[in-house]
């Protein structure tokens, strides 16, 4: 409890988790996540419920900043939820009467 707070950081939360970080290992590999090798068992196949936009960001990121990938798609999400939160409060400063 007194350790340090990033000690199991590169273990994901969730087993949906698993999945971006899988997307993004592959893009920084190089190989082709829609080829037909995934589908002949060389190795598991890869499920992911969300579009490849957000691995492919975070891929961008790691081919370049060389720290644990989960820790990186910690680091995109708190990016993303930041923009997102000036982006909101723009829109209602442009909506707001004053």
């Amino acid at each position: 409890m007194l350790g340090h707070p990033f000690a199991d950081v590169n273990i994901p939360n969730e087993y949906r988790e698993a999945a971006n970080v899988l997307l993004t290992s592959e893009f920084l590999k190089g190989s082709n996540i829609y080829s037909l090798e995934v589908l002949d068992g060389k190795f598991p196949p890869m499920i992911y419920l969300y579009g490849p936009v957000y691995s492919l960001i975070t891929a961008v990121f790691g081919s370049f900043i060389k720290i644990d990938l989960v820790l990186l798609h910690y680091f995109v999400t708190f990016a993303c939820i930041i923009g997102s939160a000036f982006l909101a409060a723009a829109i209602v400063k442009d909506h707001s009467r004053l």
